[in-house]
């Protein structure tokens, strides 16, 4: 779900007494923007790229999360910060059968053990080399079994 992009955002303050932040602007676009909330009053509105920056600063952050302030349209703000700073997942290269069953035919240990970390190429490995346990060198067979910590020869194969 995309998050609904607003211009600007109203950073409330939560605490007692005067509020001084200085906001970077989370896309490096423009200098660091200071924002006074005095006592007497509760909230300012800041351009999006400054109240989205308060995640690029640790302190800002650590206090965004203490309770010092909060940054309204809360819903609409966190889902904004969710879809920019979502964690970046790291795509795993999955083996197909043909290359799997070709370094396990060959010896290759160094390509073996590199499929061995991750879960998919593993379960591939341990299926491709129980079905062709046949063509594969028993030392192949002995360092995967380590390696996996599972047997690999069948009872009656």
């Amino acid at each position: 779900m995309d998050a609904k992009v607003i211009g600007t955002y109203d950073i409330v303050k939560l605490c007692k007494g005067g509020l001084v932040l200085n906001l970077p602007a989370y896309d490096s676009s423009a200098i660091n923007r200071r924002v006074e909330i005095p006592n007497g009053t509760n909230k300012v509105r800041v351009p999006r790229t400054f109240a989205l920056g308060v995640f690029v600063d640790p302190t800002l952050d650590q206090m965004y999360k203490d309770g010092y302030f909060t940054i309204e349209p809360k819903v609409e703000y966190e889902k904004e910060v969710a879809s920019i700073f979502a964690p970046v997942e790291e795509t795993v290269a999955i083996a197909t059968d043909e290359e799997i069953l070709k370094a396990l035919k060959s010896g290759n240990r160094v390509k073996v053990r590199g499929w061995l970390d991750t879960t998919v190429n593993k379960e591939k490995v341990i299926v491709l080399a129980r079905e062709n346990i046949g063509d594969i060198s028993t030392s192949m067979i002995a360092d995967l079994e380590k390696a996996l910590g599972v047997e690999l020869v069948v009872d009656g194969e």
